[in-house]
């Protein structure tokens, strides 16, 4: 068919077989490029999307976690504005002495005390653990690899220095990042530790250095870690982004990873009683704990 068009075109002009090739090849070519291209711009999306579900869980579980949490008289680190109304509930609980610390930090009961700092000036790390019983780490960086690097093992070392110096106790709120692949899907406290990722690895450094001062007698802290969230007041939390929401505008659900895994997820009210149960129980010190999640046995939706 092919060479019957060729010589029937040259019978009528023989630069048309010329043609017909040359434009062929020109459609391929730049074809081609815009397969890369699209391919480029599909990888930058997928990268986007997944730095800003990774910035929402880890937002969700250093932040807004802390909307419930009833931390005691005592010290929490860098919360936002939101943050304060939910932490009075718990607080009362367990103590009035109240230091609220941020970039703005503004009370909720009237005997809290405002301590405005910048944490990533490390100087002022000591000044805000100054005085404190008890140092709840809940603080979220930027979900950016060498920001973590970067930042977070110069913060907890500083947090550490500060504590011991001030004989406080170290409360780390944590994720499950640095656990080894093996402890899917019965994750425990004494799972194996060995993390599958650069980011998981860096918290597996955190839980190095505060394990190591435990271990050496020189800090009383301890560990708790949490899934993802759901609950009260936490509209920027993956679940409700990308499910609730969706549902509510009539659209279908969406999720990252594989929908037929089993995930679970924690109630926000549950993790805040939980660890600040934990932070005013003296044996619950030097060890791991896993704040209480759902038993139901759920989908990554």
């Amino acid at each position: 068919g092919i060479v019957f068009v060729m010589f029937y075109a040259f019978s009528i002009h023989y630069m048309l077989p010329v043609v017909f090739f040359g434009g062929a090849i020109l459609l391929s070519v730049l074809t081609s490029a815009l397969s890369k291209k699209v391919k480029v711009i599909q990888k930058n999306i997928v990268s986007e999307t997944n730095a800003l579900a990774g910035s929402t869980t880890e937002s969700l579980r250093n932040i807004e976690l802390v909307k419930s949490l009833g931390l005691t008289g005592q010290e929490i680190g860098r919360l936002n504005n939101n943050t304060y109304k939910i932490l009075a509930l718990e607080l009362k609980k367990y103590t009035s002495n109240i230091r609220l610390v941020s970039r703005n930090p503004k009370k909720v009961n009237e005997t809290d005390e405002l301590l405005p700092i910048d944490v990533s000036d490390l100087t002022q790390i000591e000044k805000a653990i100054d005085g404190s019983e008890v140092v709840y780490v809940v603080i979220g960086f930027e979900y950016k690899l060498r920001v973590w690097q970067n930042t977070w093992p110069a913060f907890l070392a500083e947090t550490i220095r500060a504590c011991k110096k001030h004989h406080s106790k170290l409360v780390f709120f944590d994720n499950v990042y640095m656990y080894d692949q093996s402890a899917i899907p019965f994750m425990t406290e004494s799972a194996p530790i060995h993390a599958p990722s650069k980011k998981g690895k860096v918290r597996q450094q955190l839980h190095e250095m505060i394990i190591r001062e435990v271990e050496n007698n020189s800090l009383n802290a301890l560990i708790a870690r949490a899934a993802d969230f759901y609950g009260p007041d936490n509209k920027s939390s993956a679940l409700n982004m990308m499910v609730i929401d969706k549902f509510m505008q009539g659209k279908k659900a969406q999720a990252f990873g594989d929908i037929h895994k089993l995930h679970t997820y924690t109630y926000t009210p549950d993790a805040a009683k939980a660890t600040a149960l934990l932070g005013n129980t003296s044996d619950a010190y030097n060890q791991v704990w896993h704040v209480p999640t759902t038993k139901e046995k759920l989908t990554n939706l």
